[in-house]
């Protein structure tokens, strides 16, 4: 799906005027150097919907049999993966298996991802994806099954981002 946005003189007006303008560094949440902290739960919300969303794009750039480290550069900083993925299919004249099981830790250093500039992390977080898909056929019917667990376990994480208000929140998780 493709999504255009109109810009009108208006809105330009008002942008270059906050550019140019601009926010005091000095203020609490006003820059990414001096973001204030998580204050609701829906920053907290925001927060964790960061951190799940860069954890399970990094485990889809890893192969399907990935069991080694590697190192990815984000836009910014770096992360390291160490861990396991496995994927198995099998399938045969009445049905049909896939298995898939991701089990790393990512170590973040600075690391903003390229699709998620507003973003940065330092720490370590522990992602777990495990989904499974059967699919069994008689001469009449079929019936399929599924079954998908997912978690994301951050140690001691440091998350900056801009908030959906605009503003510049850093925390440690």
């Amino acid at each position: 799906m493709k999504t255009t946005y109109q810009l009108t003189t208006a809105t330009l007006l008002v942008l270059v005027a906050t550019i140019l303008g601009g926010c005091s560094d000095d203020e609490p949440g006003n820059s990414q150097d001096n973001g204030q902290p998580i204050t609701d739960v829906f920053q907290a919300g925001q927060a964790f919907d960061l951190i799940k969303g860069i954890s399970a794009e990094l485990n889809s750039s890893l192969n399907e049999d990935f069991e080694q480290g590697t190192e990815f550069a984000g836009d910014q900083g770096i992360v390291t993966i160490t861990g396991n993925k496995d994927y198995t299919s099998t399938s045969s004249s009445s049905s049909t298996s896939t298995t898939s099981l991701a089990n790393i830790d990512l170590s973040f250093e600075g690391y903003s991802s390229i699709n998620q500039v507003n973003c940065t992390l330092d720490g370590t977080v522990s992602y777990y994806n495990y989904y499974r898909n059967r699919v069994a056929c008689s001469s009449s019917t079929c019936a399929s099954s599924s079954k998908h667990s997912q978690s994301v376990d951050a140690e001691s994480i440091r998350i900056t981002f801009l908030s959906e208000g605009g503003e510049w929140i850093t925390d440690e998780l």
